[in-house]
């Protein structure tokens, strides 16, 4: 299994990344690229799997928790980078 994780500052060559890899979000989003369709390992979902309503009613309580906890001044609940929040309100 191949993986990579990118930064929204990086540069990276969509149709070489579906080739290698598979892509799940990509720049042009919903269309894809022709070479993306004839890859072999390649399945077309649009994100289905946060199409139930209970996970979208969660991550509409998860966009609201967060900022209302920062604006607060608490540690919201749902932090990627926590140690970020620790360097700058510690």
């Amino acid at each position: 299994m191949t993986g990579l994780l990118s930064l929204l500052t990086d540069t990276i060559d969509e149709s070489g990344l579906i080739a290698a890899a598979g892509l799940d979000v990509h720049e042009w989003e919903p269309e894809v690229e022709a070479a993306g369709l004839r890859s072999s390992g390649v399945v077309v979902a649009p994100h289905i799997a946060s199409a139930s309503h209970a996970t979208r009613l969660q991550m509409c309580v998860m966009a609201a928790e967060n900022p209302t906890a920062a604006i607060g001044g608490e540690r919201p609940p749902n932090l990627f980078n926590g140690d970020v929040w620790d360097r700058t309100t510690g």
